[in-house]
């Protein structure tokens, strides 16, 4: 995992509560990847000895302080800030791996099952998720794309690889394309100035499959399960057992949807945020 903290949101604090959730769940090694000032930030909150009850390693990148990122943060549609978003140089996942296979996962996206693990000893050198399921709006995966006429997206928020020339390839492009996304995203047609990590790998994997929206290989399950800025966390039931509002489409309107043993992308920040503490206490 990455984690960088900005003003206001506690990455770090997130990835500690799923740390702890991958541990339960998938039984493997857990390490993050984290600056000096968010490291110095959390070992201070939450003490050394807990930090080391999480990680296996942390390992230290320098931040990029000139990468301007900005990027509106919605507590739901009733509240929204404008605040860095941190997410450059996950192209280094690559090299700073200690691991022969990695799950490269957001720390945000919640490990409340075991599902993760049909990965371990696979063929593919790199797997990746364009399949995503919405709670509350269908229970058929189905695909976005980079913009109304452009290519399929690809969500970086987990992938896995193995440490293969393939894989090295679609790092180092990644890599290009983030040192040269303004000419990128006007190649492709893509609106929205800030960088997205989705953006650079959907752009790579297009270019590594001959300019073609070939599938490269998926990840082993049916979908990534999405929840949006738009929805909260309401509860937290129990061990792999969250309760949701969903918004519907109508602002202001939610339904309840409850989620057991199924991993989930709180795309709400300051929800993951929130319920961290709660998840903390009961996976410790």
């Amino acid at each position: 995992m990455y984690a960088h903290n900005n003003s206001e949101l506690d990455y770090f604090r997130i990835a500690c509560a799923n740390a702890l959730m991958v541990k339960k769940n998938l039984g493997v090694p857990v390490s993050v990847v984290t600056n000096e000032g968010t490291l110095k930030y959390s070992r201070n909150e939450l003490g050394s000895e807990f930090l080391d009850q999480c990680f296996d390693q942390i390992i230290l990148t320098d931040r990029k302080w000139s990468f301007d990122n900005k990027r509106n943060f919605s507590d739901t549609s009733n509240s929204t800030k404008t605040l860095q978003f941190y997410n450059c140089n996950h192209w280094k996942a690559f090299e700073l791996s200690p691991y022969d296979e990695t799950l490269f996962i957001d720390a945000d996206y919640f490990i409340m099952s075991d599902a993760l693990n049909n990965c371990w000893d696979s063929e593919n050198d790199f797997m990746i998720n364009h399949k995503i399921i919405v709670p509350g709006e269908s229970k058929e995966p189905h695909s976005r794309y980079v913009d109304d006429f452009g290519i399929c997206l690809y969500w970086a928020t987990v992938i896995y690889f193995r440490k293969t020339k393939f894989s090295e390839h679609v790092f180092n492009l990644v890599r290009h394309v983030e040192d040269n996304y303004n000419y990128y995203r006007q190649l492709y047609s893509i609106s929205n100035g800030m960088f997205r990590n989705d953006n650079a790998f959907s752009i790579a994997l297009h270019t590594l499959n001959g300019f073609s929206n070939i599938d490269t290989n998926q990840l082993p399950i049916t979908g990534l399960l999405m929840s949006w800025e738009t929805d909260d966390i309401y509860k937290v039931n129990g061990i792999n057992d969250i309760t949701l509002y969903c918004e519907k489409e109508i602002k202001g309107t939610y339904i309840l949807a409850r989620l057991k043993n199924q991993d989930i992308h709180i795309m709400n920040k300051w929800a993951a945020g929130r319920a961290s503490n709660q998840l903390i206490e009961l996976y410790k």
